[in-house]
């Protein structure tokens, strides 16, 4: 009988207890787990959009390097990694500058992104 009193009376959790502080414990690692797929979304966006301003940047690096009578209107594509398209288009300014624009359409989750840079080049 002694034995079932100290049992009774010892300083152990419920039921109830453990429930209310699972339920506790759901409501706060639920914004948790929200949080990590926003973060995880917006990071494969970054790295996306981070690999197109680079193939960009390649490209209008390409075409700047080149003198000027070798810039001959036009464009030209191309795929410099898997998923990205990169375009480079040349034409000739009322004031006789070359216009060179370029674009990459890489890849998102939720379809395609689109960077665009553009500068003008004159004769020297």
């Amino acid at each position: 009988m002694i034995w079932l009193r100290e049992r009774l009376n010892s300083d152990g959790f419920t039921l109830i207890e453990v429930i209310v502080a699972l339920v506790i414990i759901s409501f706060l690692l639920t914004p948790l787990a929200t949080g990590y797929g926003l973060y995880h979304r917006a990071t494969v966006r970054a790295d996306g959009e981070t690999m197109a301003v680079f193939l960009a940047q390649d490209k209008m690096e390409e075409l700047k390097g080149r003198a000027y009578s070798a810039l001959v209107n036009g464009s030209e594509s191309d795929t410099p990694r898997s998923g990205y398209t990169r375009n480079a288009q040349v034409s000739t300014g009322s004031l006789g500058t070359k216009t060179i624009l370029v674009t990459v359409h890489y890849p998102m989750q939720d379809g395609t992104g689109l960077i665009t840079l553009q500068t003008e080049r004159a004769r020297r």
